[in-house]
């Protein structure tokens, strides 16, 4: 068996770790990670599609328009809105670190839409009826598809930082901390900075308690807050799963290192029931 087909997944609420064999892996590589998602990339073909781990389903093709994408070797940033029904697709959203331009495109489909941005996008998030992004300064767009609109919801002007967004129980939250810095000196996370993001003022307020909540912040991965089940996962904390990785403590801003999470795949709750949901009626 090809080790490189061996995944090691984490259950986020109940912290439990497994290693599944995929052998799509033998025929694909990862291009990113939502909500547990994978998306894969045919190595001969370059066709872009959506896999579930868990159910081992996989999606139609991705339009071909996006074949020009899974060429470069950039790093991509990705969200998807979910299938509010078994006969509709779910509309994936994806963007190149050092491009401003967001792609949007179902399965099945054989066009893409093209949006020009006004910034480059550095963590996305689907949130109500929209695609939230943050930029490289920390502020926050609103784009919508449908209506091809692009607007500033929150600016922000702090470059150098890493900023993502997490979807909590009420609404949004902005994370930020210095990334080059986070897998070498433990003081860098110290500088690590928790929002509230108010969506109906257009502000951001600081907090150190997220309750008994804890956000999982992974590389090629989507930040994910979960209410954990078991007692081992640390509650008002952040797992950050960059080699080598750390336990950040908001309320006295001190971390622990923890290597379990070294290059580990987040499986949230929300995938076992929306990811199904995601690949229903999928090939």
């Amino acid at each position: 068996m090809n080790p490189k087909t061996y995944i090691p997944f984490m259950h986020l609420p109940t912290g439990r770790h497994a290693e599944l064999v995929l052998p799509e892996l033998e025929t694909h590589s990862i291009l990113s990670i939502t909500d547990g998602l994978l998306i894969l990339v045919h190595k001969q073909t370059r066709a872009m599609r959506l896999f579930n781990p868990l159910t081992r389903c996989m999606s139609a093709d991705f339009p071909p328009t996006l074949l020009e994408i899974t060429k470069m070797s950039c790093y991509a940033i990705t969200a998807v809105a979910p299938s509010r029904s078994i006969v509709e697709q779910p509309i994936l959203m994806i963007a190149l670190d050092n491009d401003n331009v967001a792609y949007f495109a179902k399965p099945g489909d054989q066009t893409s839409l093209h949006i020009q941005l006004p910034f480059c996008i550095t963590s996305a998030l689907f949130f109500k009826n929209g695609f939230y992004c943050t930029d490289n300064e920390g502020s926050i767009w609103e784009i919508k598809p449908d209506q091809t609109s692009v607007n500033c919801v929150f600016y922000h002007d702090i470059d150098g930082r890493c900023w993502h967004l997490v979807q909590s129980r009420t609404g949004m939250l902005l994370i930020d901390f210095y990334p080059a810095l986070a897998g070498m000196c433990k003081d860098a996370l110290r500088k690590l900075n928790v929002f509230k993001f108010d969506l109906t003022a257009n502000m951001i307020i600081p907090t150190n308690d997220i309750g008994d909540c804890t956000i999982f912040v992974g590389l090629k991965q989507r930040a994910l807050l979960v209410t954990p089940t078991k007692i081992s996962i640390e509650r008002n904390s952040i797992y950050i799963s960059f080699a080598p990785s750390f336990i950040y403590h908001l309320k006295n801003r001190s971390t622990v290192s923890n290597e379990q999470l070294d290059n580990v795949i987040y499986c949230p709750n929300i995938m076992m029931n929306l990811g199904v949901g995601l690949m229903c009626g999928l090939s």
